[in-house]
């Protein structure tokens, strides 16, 4: 599993995840109908056994794009585009001063399936 290493953001706040996902051996933009399920888990890597939330099973068709979305405020990479986006929750990002890691499984029909993950830091609010 490739693992992108998010901004620091804020503990309590939202942030955008974006990636351009493509089969692998024909570099083709994969489709909505391409998936059969999208599972997000987020731990805690200071103590990884322990889930922050329950699997969040993401609706296809509100993360993923049929066609490449071309937008430079958001996506810095290259010119191509983004066809994956999550906004997160705040509260998938309880403390400050931790690293979370959003791992995402994406399931295709016959049993086949990939992996994308990203390491987020956190910084602390400094709030009572």
């Amino acid at each position: 599993m490739k693992v992108h290493r998010a901004a620091a953001t804020y503990e309590d706040s939202s942030l955008i995840l974006l990636a351009r996902l493509e089969d692998p051996s024909t570099h083709v933009p994969a489709l909505i109908a391409d998936f059969s399920s999208i599972t997000l888990s987020i731990y805690d890597k200071a103590n990884p056994r322990n889930k922050v939330v329950p699997d969040v099973t993401l609706t296809i068709s509100q993360v993923i794009f049929d066609t490449l979305q071309i937008n430079p405020t958001i996506w810095k990479l290259d010119s191509i585009g983004f066809n994956f986006k999550l906004v997160t929750l705040a509260a998938w990002l309880p403390a400050g001063d931790r690293v979370y890691r959003f791992s995402i499984k994406f399931a295709f029909p016959g049993d086949k399936a990939a992996h994308a993950g990203w390491d987020v830091p956190t910084i602390d609010l400094l709030r009572s």
